[in-house]
């Protein structure tokens, strides 16, 4: 995906006072000097990139952020505070990367050298840093130590000057020679290594004539000490709790069921006459209301307005004529007549409430019961009588369950009580059941076992008072070491003597006792010989004279141990570093050999001959770049500064197209033509072209006429839609 620069919103940026646009593909900011085009273009470098050298140390005080989309999914803003940039995200899809990447992307104030401090704005560094890794190499050759990268390794041993690691080698390579040596000595001599193995058999056979003494008595102890184990965890088991559990267990079951029987008949009740209290307050106020509908009806409301109407017109005319005693008193009836329609009229009103009530429970009873067609008193009454024992049987339901749940609540506090003794955990009630199974088996298990341990006791024949207890006193002269004479003692017996009981064997016995005899003969043979070399053994350790060989021998085995460890180091470290140095000089060959192989890489030649119109090729000759035409060749030193201008820019695009295997980018261009004659402007802008046509963004900033001329000319209309002119001014 490629990545764009979609929008870009700022506030205060020198003396732009807001800018917010929508880029597109091909992009032309214009504006004069002062006008604030370098505070964008220092804006945007600083939001995007990590890398400040191509920027003014002035501080950026403006708020805004730019969007990129390309990166990822969705849509990334950058800012000046942003603490990830797009070196991140290259470092995710494009490992590997040079630190200084962004050079390739923005060119500022025109100026289109790699290295300014280069007459020809391209030095071998910069080849070495964006087309090759051979800057790295020569980070880590610097780090080796001369005197190590000198030395030479021929059969099997490190020559070099005597100083240093080298030194240090030889000095360790002649002290294990002269341990060696000796070491030699004592084995050919006194059979040093058959003295060792003569010491670890004599204390196999005087450890296993151990195990044969006790084994007999250490068996009947440990089965003495199982069964009165397994005594023990029947008692904790006893067998008449255990079928009193069993009971209530059965006992609780069947409360539970009845209790649950109970709770459903208590849950429809409940359902069925939920509707019952409404009902009953219902029928009442029905029986209200029919009551005082009938007080209420009066129809002679239309006969005393018409009566009103008549006295109301008879008086006029009265008066009319000059009449008006008549007139008063005909006034007086119409008052009369119409307090009577008024005081009827309102009865009419009460009566017309009262309808609407009678109607409204009607209507609430539809909708509770769903009934359907005609509703009056003896329906609701029905209802009501129908309702009203299941209402009233919901209290003595619940005065059952409770008594149900009493007694099943003591049920399950006996059950507890009797399982406590078995178990500390509190056991769900759907596991009582598994767990009195459990124990039973366990039970039964125990007594089996009990069984068995018994039998193999009494088929030791062993007398506890005076052959598992008590031993008679005295000691085993030929081990050299007293027999355990008590049964505890066993307990602080080795880790292997706890660990391996060996059957007793009487015969085996005698043949160990044979052999210990030979074994110690020829062990004395041997100690007689050896020393006469205890005291050079001493001299190297530093060890008394005193000390038994077994002692010295693992000292100076130790002794000769370490300094073969320091050996091993010293030489890894002078054999790795030569080398590394050896493997570094075949790398710089082919890093230099990458270089070359870049510069006439298919990128970097089209760009450069799209850029320039004429040099197809560039090489190194005698470490200074060569440019080639059709008709020759050219260092690049030596161009004009529009010509240099052109194959630096070519090269720059050259050199990000290969780095990002052809994937497009985007390009900030800050008047980066500005010092090219006019002829080569035309064709950059074309190059320009040609990258956004092949999905690169192109920001072109500038104050330039006749380049603003150029991009509206020649890119507006080819690319339309894709094409945005960007004017800045102070408003």
């Amino acid at each position: 995906m490629a990545i764009r620069i979609q929008k870009l919103n700022v506030k205060n940026l020198g003396p732009i006072h807001e800018f917010s646009h929508q880029f597109r593909l091909v992009n032309l900011i214009y504006g004069h000097n002062e006008q604030g085009k370098t505070y964008l273009v220092e804006f945007i470098y600083r939001s995007l990139f990590k890398n400040m050298a191509l920027l003014n140390p002035r501080p950026i005080t403006a708020s805004g952020q730019l969007i990129v989309t390309g990166l990822r999914d969705e849509e990334i803003s950058f800012s000046p505070a942003s603490k990830t940039k797009m070196e991140n995200f290259w470092t995710e899809t494009t490992p590997g990367l040079p630190g200084d990447f962004s050079k390739l992307l923005v060119v500022k104030g025109g100026d289109l050298d790699l290295t300014p401090n280069d007459p020809a704005g391209l030095d071998d560094q910069i080849l070495k840093n964006f087309l090759s890794g051979e800057r790295l190499l020569g980070k880590i050759s610097a780090k080796i130590r001369s005197t190590d990268s000198s030395a030479a390794y021929e059969h099997g041993k490190i020559i070099g000057a005597q100083r240093g690691s080298v030194k240090n080698y030889a000095d360790l390579f002649e002290s294990i020679q002269q341990i060696d040596a000796l070491m030699q000595e004592i084995q050919l001599k006194i059979s040093g290594g058959k003295r060792w193995e003569l010491s670890q058999e004599i204390e196999r056979i005087k450890k296993e004539l151990r195990y044969q003494e006790q084994a007999k008595k250490r068996l009947a102890l440990t089965l003495s000490r199982e069964i009165e184990e397994i005594e023990a965890q029947l008692e904790k088991i006893p067998k008449e709790p255990l079928d009193d559990a069993k009971r209530l267990i059965a006992k609780y079951a069947l409360n539970q069921s009845i209790l649950l029987k109970k709770e459903q008949e208590l849950s429809e009740n409940l359902q069925v006459s939920r509707d019952y209290p409404w009902l009953a307050a219902a029928v009442e106020e029905y029986q209200k209301q029919i009551l005082l509908e009938k007080r209420t009806d009066d129809q002679t409301g239309n006969a005393w307005l018409i009566a009103t109407v008549l006295a109301a017109f008879l008086s006029i005319s009265l008066i009319l004529i000059q009449q008006p005693y008549f007139g008063i008193a005909t006034i007086l009836l119409t008052l009369l007549f119409g307090f009577f329609y008024i005081q009827s009229y309102r009865k009419q009103q009460s009566n017309e409430i009262h309808k609407m009530e009678i109607e409204k429970i009607e209507q609430i009873f539809r909708e509770r019961f769903s009934a359907n067609g005609a509703i009056g008193l003896s329906v609701l009454l029905s209802k009501q009588q129908a309702l009203q024992p299941i209402y009233y049987s919901i209290q003595q339901i619940r005065n059952d369950i409770r008594s149900s749940a009493r007694e099943s609540e003591d049920t399950r506090q006996d059950i507890l009580h009797l399982l406590k003794k078995y178990t500390s955990q509190q056991i769900d009630p759907k596991d009582w059941q598994s767990t009195i199974d459990t124990l039973q088996k366990k039970r039964k298990a125990l007594e089996t076992c009990l069984h068995q341990k018994e039998d193999e006791l009494s088929k030791l024949d062993f007398d506890e008072d005076s052959d598992l207890y008590f031993q008679d006193s005295g000691s085993d002269e030929t081990f050299g070491t007293p027999i355990w004479d008590k049964a505890e003692e066993l307990d602080h017996a080795d880790s292997e003597l706890n660990a391996v009981l060996p059957i007793y064997d009487k015969a085996r016995k005698h043949e160990l006792t044979i052999l210990l005899k030979k074994q110690q003969h020829e062990l004395n043979v041997i100690d007689q010989q050896m020393q006469q070399l205890k005291q050079a053994v001493c001299a190297i350790t530093k060890s008394d004279i005193n000390m038994v060989w077994e002692e010295l021998i693992e000292k100076l085995t130790k002794k000769r141990a370490e300094i073969v460890s320091q050996y091993k180091e010293v030489t890894a470290a002078i054999i790795a570093q030569m080398q590394v140095n050896k493997v570094l000089d075949e790398l710089k060959q082919i890093e230099g050999e990458k270089i070359e192989k870049n510069l006439h890489s298919p990128l970097v030649s089209e760009t450069l001959l799209a850029a320039t119109g004429r040099y197809n090729q560039i090489e190194q000759e005698n470490g200074e770049l060569i440019l080639s035409d059709p008709y020759g060749k050219y260092k690049l030193k030596e161009l004009s500064t529009g010509a240099k201008e052109q194959v630096l820019f070519g090269l720059r695009i050259g050199f990000a197209a290969r780095l990002l295997s052809g994937e497009p980018q985007f390009l900030i261009l800050d008047d980066a033509f500005q010092y090219s004659d006019w002829e080569r402007r035309e064709r950059l802008v074309d190059l320009l072209a040609n990258l956004a046509k092949h999905g690169w963004q192109i920001f072109y900033f500038s104050m330039d006429d006749h380049i603003k001329q150029l991009f509206e000319e020649k890119i507006r209309p080819e690319f339309q839609e894709d094409y945005c002119s960007i004017m800045l001014d102070q408003s």
